[in-house]
């Protein structure tokens, strides 16, 4: 099991020198750990029982049915989805063609 620990401010980066946070916001972002050369930053104590027990609260809670605009947003994406998997369906489908036509040209030979 992973051990939990705390970080340590002063490792986290300046927002005023970077452009990887959100400019809006008074609060970094979150961003995914990708730095391998380096130790990943973990909790411990006190914040890695906190971190814990409000994962566990959150998958306790009833989920909510997604709103009007959440539903009409997904619908879109997935008729854009639908033309993109038409498109490649048919490009797969020439190509076939294509080989079908190459064999059919050297079975003649």
């Amino acid at each position: 099991m992973a051990k939990i620990v705390k970080i340590d401010p002063k490792n986290l980066e300046d927002r005023e020198k970077s452009g990887i946070f959100a400019e809006d916001l008074d609060e970094p972002t979150a961003l995914a750990f990708t730095d391998f050369s380096k130790p990943s930053p973990v909790l411990e104590g006190e914040d890695a029982e906190r971190f814990i027990r409000i994962m566990e609260e959150n998958e306790r809670k009833p989920k909510t049915p997604p709103t009007l605009e959440e539903l009409k947003n997904r619908l879109s994406f997935e008729k854009m989805f639908l033309e993109w998997d038409k498109e490649a369906i048919r490009k797969r489908e020439e190509e076939i063609k294509e080989l079908e036509n190459k064999i059919k040209e050297l079975e003649k030979i």
